[in-house]
């Protein structure tokens, strides 16, 4: 937001990645109203949380099958009559995992208000699944066929799932 202050959102804006807000600590929700106004391009990427001891890891999947609400980005993006660029773009290959449940991961965050941590602990809690592929085609040493075979797999469940949305209709590009 600091940058705004300097540049106009004409100039610079966001290319939202629509599943790398949880690990930014936001849900995708809060994450959208926060900054819409700057938004200028949005991947579509899905992730399925499973809780871990320390907190949770998030692991690819296709849109619709993960903790993304798409039913309310593309309300709200209709809404607010927003016509922003998409991509569909899996998940990283290897999960990634956050140590939500440990104090000395917030205390490096001081930023971070009491308030959205819990939000977020509660959207984590809320939103992880007891599906027990929880390791991806990469993760568990395919080879290279084989996760080719699941990629496109993917995208084409990714994008079969984007069918049921208005904005299907509009261009949409695959990365």
């Amino acid at each position: 937001f600091k940058i705004w202050d300097v540049f106009s959102n004409d100039l610079i804006g966001v290319n939202w990645d629509v599943g790398n807000s949880i690990p930014a600590l936001a849900t995708p929700d809060d994450f959208l109203e926060r900054v819409y106004p700057y938004i200028g391009n949005i991947h579509l990427k899905d992730y399925k949380i499973y809780k871990t001891d320390l907190g949770y890891k998030l692991v690819r999947c296709p849109l619709g099958k993960g903790a993304v609400n798409f039913d309310y980005i593309f309300s709200f993006l209709n809404k607010k009559q927003l016509n922003i660029p998409m991509t569909i773009e899996l998940g990283a290959m290897s999960a990634r995992y956050s140590d939500i449940y440990v104090d000395a991961f917030w205390e490096a965050l001081p930023e971070i208000s009491e308030k959205r941590r819990k939000a977020f602990i509660n959207y984590i809690n809320e939103n992880y699944t007891f599906d027990k592929n929880d390791k991806t085609t990469w993760e568990k040493g395919y080879m290279p066929e084989k996760i080719l075979k699941s990629e496109v797999r993917d995208v084409v469940q990714s994008s079969n799932f984007l069918k049921n949305f208005p904005r299907s209709s509009q261009k949409m590009s695959i990365s």
